[in-house]
């Protein structure tokens, strides 16, 4: 079975979009990303649809992030299969701020990985404009996360100094 048929039958199995004909574009478009290995709009249009000029294809994406509610949580979810069953998962957590042109974004991010494997696995945008991340956005962050992930799973959490503080324990 090729890549873009298992992922149409994931799709249509789960709740990922509701939509038929959205769940059908993204069969096409995760192995756009995958191929072109970037999530740049421009760079991944050239692999959706070569019968289409590569603008038809940036506008269809660009209409899918417009118009589609993403369930994020089943995301990580199918995510979470992509690792080992029965290793313990090491957790990195970290703010990282993009430049959009003159708008700064603020993105709270969780990795998951095991061994030399990290995927982005769950992140929160951040209000404020260029600062750091406090105490309560990390342990509401981390809360979700141990939501979708067993703690009996995880080996390893890793984070910063902006860390620093009074421990915090989840039961």
């Amino acid at each position: 079975m090729n890549l873009q048929n298992e992922i149409r039958r994931i799709l249509k199995e789960n709740k990922i979009v509701k939509n038929a004909s959205r769940k059908e574009f993204l069969g096409f478009y995760i192995p756009a990303l995958i191929q072109s290995s970037s999530v740049q709009f421009f760079k991944t249009a050239k692999f959706l649809n070569a019968e289409v000029k590569v603008q038809s294809n940036m506008t269809r994406i660009q209409d899918f992030y417009r118009e589609v509610d993403i369930d994020y949580d089943f995301v990580s979810i199918l995510l979470l299969t992509l690792l080992p069953k029965n290793k313990k998962l090491r957790i990195c957590i970290d703010r990282t701020e993009w430049d959009f042109g003159k708008i700064q974004i603020n993105i709270l991010m969780v990795l998951v990985g095991h061994d030399n494997f990290q995927i982005p696995f769950y992140w929160e945008m951040l209000d404020n404009n260029s600062g750091n991340s406090n105490s309560d956005n990390r342990i509401d962050l981390l809360g979700k996360v141990f939501k979708i992930i067993d703690k009996k799973r995880i080996g390893l959490i890793l984070a910063d100094r902006d860390w620093a503080g009074t421990p915090v324990y989840w039961s």
